[in-house]
Order: C-alpha cells, then structure tokens, then sequence
C-alpha cells in the first residue's frame, strides 16, 4: 500500500474503531450507523485507492465475513453488531492478509477479555463507570473492543511498513 494510502485508511478507521469500542464498552451495543459509516468509507476511498480486481476481493471478502457473521449471530449467539462490525471491517484487510488478522483478533481477543475481567474487579474504577453495561452483564463480553483494536492496529501496522 502506498503511504499516503495507508495514512488515508488509518485516519479513515480510527474514528470507528473508538466509536465501536466505546459504544460496546458503555452500552453492549454497536449502532449500525458506526458500521454503515466504516462500510461507506471504504465504498467512498476504494474506487481511488485499489484497482478493480483488488475492490472485488475485498467487497467479496466483506460479503463472505458478514454470511459467517450471520451464522455465528444465529447458532453460536455472537452479537449482531460484532458480526456487522467485521464484515464492514473486513474490506479494510488486504487480499492476502487473514492470517495475519486473524492473529491479532487472537491475541488481542485475550488481552480484551483478561483485562476487561481485571479492571471489572478494581471498586474505583467501577465507581467512575458505573453505567457502563459492559460491567454488569455477566458472562457476556464486549467483542467490539478487541475488533476495533484488531482494525486499527491492523492499519497502525500498515503505515508503519508504509514507510
């Protein structure tokens, strides 16, 4: 990617990736105007970043993400906005990187989850964010925030070998 490019989409994916972060952290929910915005960001800078073979993989990559998005929401009961989330994600990843991405949602999956159980436990900290429902729903967890940070770190990764 070329480095103004990898700047463009970093700039581009950060804004969303908070919001998704912090609106799964607060309110156990991602609105779909968070993931409408990332999807139409990309739908926005593809046509002047990638040829058109490469804009098909990932609109392909996109459709493929949110179909196993869909099955996971229904058998396995993982959340909508999750599954919305990294199909809009997903045309952020170049052709050719999954592995790579699938890696860090792993790390960063138990990271999230580790130190989400731990901050949980710290009383001054449940004071200052008592009305967050990430805190208080049990077994749930909030898997917006380890997608946000799989996508910008993803893309923090890609400027960084951009230049």
């Amino acid at each position: 990617m070329e480095p103004v490019w990898a700047l463009v989409f970093l700039a581009v994916v950060t804004p969303f990736a908070v919001l998704c972060a912090a609106y799964d952290l607060t309110r156990m929910k991602i609105p779909n105007w968070v993931v409408a915005g990332l999807a139409l960001s990309f739908l926005a800078l593809c046509a002047f970043a990638f040829s058109p073979p490469e804009i098909g993989l990932r609109l392909v990559q996109a459709a493929v993400m949110f179909v196993l998005g869909f099955l996971l929401n229904t058998y396995l009961g993982v959340g909508g906005g999750d599954a919305k989330f990294a199909a809009a994600a997903a045309a952020f990843v170049a052709p050719g990187d999954y592995w790579l991405v699938l890696q860090m949602l792993a790390v960063l999956s138990l990271i999230a989850v580790f130190g989400h159980r731990q901050l949980g436990r710290v009383e001054a900290l449940r004071d200052i964010t008592r009305n967050w429902a990430s805190f208080s729903t049990g077994r749930k967890f909030p898997f917006g925030l380890p997608l946000a940070a799989t996508l910008l770190g993803y893309h923090l990764l890609q400027a960084y070998r951009a230049f």
